[in-house]
């Protein structure tokens, strides 16, 4: 389930905020009864970030995510910006192995800043960046270290041509 609200604080900047809770398999159920919803076809940069942490790939059977943002847009003109920042939560417990007991929920916060500039009416550019700030509980999930950076920087060139057709 995902929600969102914007409110134009003006013309030009816009606030944004909302949640998606995606249920998950609580791992110490001792039914192993299956609550994992499994999304098909997702909203993954709407309500997950930019980085693509959670359902791409394989993430069938899952703990579930619950994902709370806010987003800051502006726009004039030929230039626009984002800012947004995911708080990222387990939402069914799940084990931490060197313990034996429950991990805590809280995964990390992401953080996409997105910057664009049209530069004609068939052409614009796009340049991004990402920053995740994991916790132990990331890595107990996912693997990797939670202390090492983990951002990435993209550029988009997009071209969408107007073509007719005599």
């Amino acid at each position: 389930m995902g929600w969102d609200f914007a409110y134009a604080i003006s013309s030009n900047y816009t606030l944004q905020g909302g949640g998606e809770i995606i249920s998950g398999n609580d791992q110490f159920d001792p039914d192993l009864e299956n609550n994992a919803f499994t999304p098909l076809y997702g909203t993954n940069h709407k309500f997950n970030g930019l980085m693509d942490y959670f359902y791409v790939g394989n993430h069938i059977g899952s703990i579930g995510l619950n994902d709370f943002f806010v987003n800051t847009q502006y726009k004039k003109n030929v230039f626009n910006y984002s800012l947004g920042v995911h708080m990222l939560q387990a939402n069914a417990p799940f084990l931490d192995p060197d313990s034996g007991s429950t991990a805590p929920n809280y995964l990390g916060t992401e953080v996409d800043i997105t910057i664009g500039w049209s530069l004609n009416k068939e052409a614009s550019l796009q340049i991004g960046y990402s920053q995740m700030f994991a916790t132990e509980s990331m890595e107990i999930l996912k693997g990797g270290e939670s202390n090492s950076q983990n951002n990435w920087f993209w550029t988009m060139l997009i071209i969408k041509p107007s073509l007719t057709l005599d």
